[in-house]
């Protein structure tokens, strides 16, 4: 896990690049708009699984939760960019393909 001031600058960075979209919740939002989030939320999300998978020197039960965790997350990541990638391309799919992906009113 990373020092307390480099997790707050990157959850600085997050918080300056969705919070301000909070103050229009009635416009619509494309997802290319969120590129210059996405380095912070990787960064966050990496010292996140850091935290979760512990330090070398927890217990190795402490560990193997972690690890497990990890993989668990990891694998869900997978599984969902895998719905996500043929709108990521731009393959041709059904309609109704694609109103599997409008999880939320605004992606619609």
């Amino acid at each position: 896990m990373g020092s307390p001031w480099a997790i707050a600058i990157v959850l600085t960075g997050v918080a300056a690049g969705y919070l301000p979209w909070l103050l229009y919740p009635e416009r619509t939002t494309f997802f290319f708009y969120t590129i210059v989030l996405t380095p912070f939320l990787v960064l966050a999300f990496v010292s996140m699984l850091g935290a979760v998978l512990g330090r070398a020197d927890d217990p190795p039960q402490r560990r193997r939760l972690g690890r497990a965790l990890v993989i668990v997350v990891l694998t869900m990541i997978v599984l969902v960019s895998a719905l996500f990638l043929p709108l990521w391309t731009g393959a041709p799919i059904p309609v109704e393909f694609l109103r599997l992906h409008y999880w939320l009113p605004g992606w619609v």
